[in-house]
């Protein structure tokens, strides 16, 4: 008797695994689907640096950091909340014929919400005597909403492409199989 319930198990789960199709056996359609848009960013991060060899000791960098300081202070920047201070550097070098030079400098991260605003600083800086003055990165407050409403248009498209090619085969789409995302940012 339990000779050949054993065999009656192994039977039917021969019959049972033998039935079963992977998805690379089942008819399926390839597609896929893109999405674009234009983003403007809201969160723009403005890096400055602030040092004595720019002005060739004419300036202290203490100087330099309240003429920027109250630069920006007019153009209507909240110094407190939106500029941080990075990174802050001295040097001691000892040449032959000059004994000693010290060289201090600064790096600040000043963060604005426009270009319009961002135009201002970086003029307002150059009028104060700061010409190392770059944008370090750009980002929008929003982005993981963006992502998410990009991959649901991608979708969509992969969608609407898939009915296009089954409709000429007298076929419909069902349910994915598979899904698989890839991006390429454009930066």
């Amino acid at each position: 008797m339990k000779k050949t319930f054993f065999l009656i198990a192994i039977l039917t789960s021969f019959i049972t695994f033998s039935q079963e199709k992977n998805f690379i056996d089942k008819p399926y359609l390839e597609v896929q689907g893109k999405a674009d848009t234009l983003v403007t960013p809201n969160r723009i991060y403005i890096d400055v640096l602030i040092s004595e060899k720019d002005v060739k000791g004419k300036k202290s960098v203490e100087e330099l950091e309240n003429d920027m300081l109250t630069k920006l202070k007019s153009i209507g920047i909240d110094v407190d909340k939106n500029v941080a201070m990075q990174d802050m550097m001295s040097n001691y070098k000892k040449f032959f014929l000059k004994q000693t030079d010290i060289q201090k400098s600064k790096s600040y991260s000043i963060l604005v919400y426009d270009a319009k605003t961002t135009a201002k600083v970086f003029i307002g800086l150059e009028e104060v005597g700061l010409s190392n003055v770059r944008i370090d990165k750009l980002e929008h407050s929003e982005e993981k909403k963006l992502q998410l409403l990009m991959n649901s248009k991608a979708i969509e498209n992969a969608k609407d492409n898939a009915v296009s090619f089954t409709k000429s085969l007298g076929q419909t789409v069902g349910k994915a199989i598979f899904y698989w995302k890839r991006f390429r940012r454009n930066n």
